[in-house]
């Protein structure tokens, strides 16, 4: 939600990728430590930041960011056998997350339920972008 960089950063390691519908703040940071460059997080910085209010805000995120991994993972332009693997990966089975969800401890049993909802609606949204771009059709922005 938020980066802080010096400016002569972007003349050391060039800017971010504009090719990239999603993911270009990371990838941008990844190339810096890269580098030699130093990142860091600053728990003391409080960024507010807007939630998705609704399922629609939260499945476009999801289909948007999913497109940007897509791009930075190389589904986009591999070969048959990276297209394979992609789809093996997409359609896993979402394990950690669940396991997360069932083990919190503060966590109302309703409350659960409704987190495994989203969070199935949320890969299902996934699964259908990644079809969506292997035959073709651009990320979303």
């Amino acid at each position: 939600a938020n980066l802080i960089v010096n400016p002569n950063l972007f003349n050391e390691v060039g800017l971010f990728n504009d090719d990239l519908k999603s993911g270009a703040d990371n990838a941008f940071c990844k190339h810096a430590a890269e580098n030699h460059h130093k990142v860091v997080f600053m728990p003391e910085i409080l960024i507010k930041h807007p939630s998705r209010g609704t399922l629609k805000d939260l499945i476009y995120k999801s289909r948007r960011t999913y497109g940007g991994w897509y791009q930075l993972l190389g589904f986009k332009s591999g070969n048959i056998f990276t297209k394979i693997y992609s789809v093996i990966y997409i359609i896993r089975p979402p394990i950690k997350p669940l396991y997360r969800i069932i083990k919190h401890q503060t966590t109302t049993t309703s409350e659960k339920i409704r987190a495994v909802i989203i969070l199935i609606i949320l890969r299902v949204a996934r699964v259908i972008e990644h079809f969506r771009l292997l035959f073709g059709h651009s990320s979303l922005r």
